[in-house]
């Protein structure tokens, strides 16, 4: 990628569509250097600065923000403008000194190929203290969208109003099957004016059945009232290369469709909220420029696609990112065996939800990257459930690519009640996030870890805090302290969940699962606890079914850290 500065030329290419310029750009706008070749296929994509924000005195900001202190210029004579470019190895060197002395030349970026978070082959790893195999790509799945919708719990949700009416849901990905998800019992909409394609000749919600349809379907669970927008950025026609993979570039020219669509016009009182979903990565440095390199992408907080996340952060977009695939017990095979490299690039930024995997038993995923993040350290910050029976795309909507778009669709549930006002700090991304964390059922170790972050999504706990007088609007009426402590409280009831591990496991493995066993020991060493027997049978469901037993809660395990006694990673 070249990051041009402004022209006026390059301003009114910048509103062309892609392949319909009528003629080449002026020589004395467009850089000719040996050894480099600009496509022209691809219009210059606008970047607007990022400026210091002025406040007035006595006025609010959003605490929350680490980036209060900063706005997007309308002025486009202060925006640089990205252009895609091949250039010879061996002329690289001389093309990054040109940028500093052609003045049309502003800096030189890497673009990576980006490839969906989806899952590879690996079979199932034994968990070395219990007798439940870890989850693993290729594992057989655990539960179904309905535990999940229960884990979550979306019945809760919907009897108040927040199942995603009026809430943009952008899945950037491989493009959307529309006839697929209605096949399987959805009334999705979607929005075909709004959605982008990358290439020509797509049809939004056409697209052949896929890891965008997954996510499609994912975020439907706890938003089915939402209304979807098709980004199909993943839709590589390289030769040999993965069909669910793209360029960085073209999620820059993305995030742009999606960033003048929350800056445009809009009627009087017309709220505007949109959750961004990304299943999609980098998953090898070797996809990027060396350590060291100016324009390197993973760990660049200055690269053009960083920026732009952080743009339409800004102009009030929720966006999520699967944190990636690259987990110590069982990585996707793309990772090379690198499971110690942290969550790279735009899936770490601080203005992103970063979200790993766990399973119906509430126990991380094998495959699921573990923190820090290259660019903000404190990573991932959430957990969603994964590898269930759902879609029908694949045997299980797996991977952090699944984890994803099922908290996407919690935000976006959120989001049809408490809808995002630029006049208001606290509907913003940033107070979202915030929320998001807070309200997490936290496990492994007490408060933030590698592995789960701040723990798993919790959408009733999301939905009673916001509604306190705390975090609302004076118009609003203030929930029931009472209800949300007995909330806290409760045992999370999902009728017949406790069967399918044991199904599961005898499946997969050949033997009776051990049920007195906890599920995220420290190490192989460490004593096993052994439920008391009337806690190994949870209390019977309205439905007349089982449930699962619930996780040792932060308060049990805090206490019992005080007395000395060991605790679960």
């Amino acid at each position: 990628m070249l990051e041009l500065n402004h022209s006026s030329q390059l301003h009114s290419f910048s509103l062309v569509p892609d392949g319909t310029r009528s003629a080449p750009m002026a020589p004395d706008v467009m850089p000719s250097l040996p050894g480099l070749s600009i496509d022209e296929e691809f219009s210059p994509v606008e970047i607007p600065r990022v400026v210091e924000n002025v406040f007035e005195e006595g006025g609010e900001f959003d605490p929350f923000d680490l980036s209060a202190g900063q706005a997007i210029s309308d002025d486009h004579t202060q925006s640089t403008y990205i252009v895609r470019a091949k250039v010879a190895a061996n002329k690289l060197s001389a093309l990054e000194k040109s940028a500093g002395t052609d003045g049309r030349i502003r800096a030189v970026y890497s673009d990576p190929e980006i490839e969906a978070c989806d899952q590879a082959s690996p079979s199932p790893t034994a968990d070395p203290a219990t007798s439940v195999p870890r989850i693993c790509p290729g594992s057989p799945p655990l539960g179904s969208d309905r535990h999940v919708a229960a884990r979550l719990g979306v019945p809760w949700l919907r009897r108040r109003g927040m199942n995603g009416t009026g809430v943009y849901v952008a899945i950037v990905d491989s493009g959307i099957n529309l006839a697929h998800l209605r096949a399987r019992g959805l009334t999705a909409q979607l929005d075909v004016a709004r959605s982008w394609m990358a290439h020509a000749g797509d049809q939004p919600g056409q697209l052949p059945v896929g890891h965008g349809t997954m996510c499609a379907y994912d975020a439907l669970i706890a938003a089915p009232r939402a209304t979807l927008l098709d980004i199909a950025l993943l839709r590589s026609t390289r030769p040999g290369g993965s069909a669910m993979a793209g360029l960085l570039s073209d999620a820059v020219r993305a995030y742009v469709h999606l960033f003048r669509l929350m800056r445009g016009p809009r009627r009087p009182g017309e709220a505007r909220s949109l959750v961004v979903n990304n299943s999609w990565g980098m998953f090898h440095p070797s996809w990027d420029f060396p350590v060291g390199h100016a324009g390197r992408y993973m760990d660049n907080p200055r690269h053009p696609f960083n920026i732009i996340v952080g743009v339409l952060a800004h102009a009030g977009a929720d966006i999520v990112f699967a944190a990636g695939n690259c987990g110590r017990d069982c990585p996707d095979g793309r990772c090379r065996g690198v499971t110690n490299g942290g969550i790279y690039g735009a899936n770490s930024h601080s203005q992103v939800l970063s979200v790993a995997g766990v399973d119906l038993l509430k126990r991380r995923v094998g495959y699921s990257n573990s923190g820090p993040g290259n660019l903000m350290h404190l990573k991932p910050d959430i957990c969603g459930y994964t590898h269930f029976r759902g879609s029908g795309v694949y045997p299980a909507d797996g991977g952090t690519s699944a984890a994803a778009p099922v908290v996407a669709g919690l935000v976006a549930a959120l989001r049809s009640r408490f809808p995002y006002d630029p006049n208001d700090y606290r509907t913003s991304p940033a107070a979202m996030r915030n929320l998001i964390t807070r309200t997490a059922e936290d496990r492994g170790a007490i408060g933030f870890d590698y592995h789960y972050g701040w723990g798993i999504a919790n959408g009733r706990r999301m939905a009673l805090l916001r509604s306190m007088s705390v975090l609302s609007s004076a118009d609003e009426p203030a929930a029931d302290i009472n209800e949300f402590s007995a909330a806290e409280r409760a045992l999370e009831s999902i009728d017949g969940l406790d069967e399918v591990p044991r199904r599961w496991h005898e499946e997969t493995v050949g033997a009776p699962v051990d049920q007195t066993k906890r599920s995220e020991p420290i190490s192989a060493s460490e004593p096993i606890e052994v439920r008391p027997p009337d806690t190994i049978r949870a209390p019977t469901s309205a439905m007349g079914d089982s449930t699962l037993p619930p996780p040792e809660d932060k308060r049990t395990r805090r206490a019992r850290t005080k007395s000395g006694d060991s605790m679960p990673a």
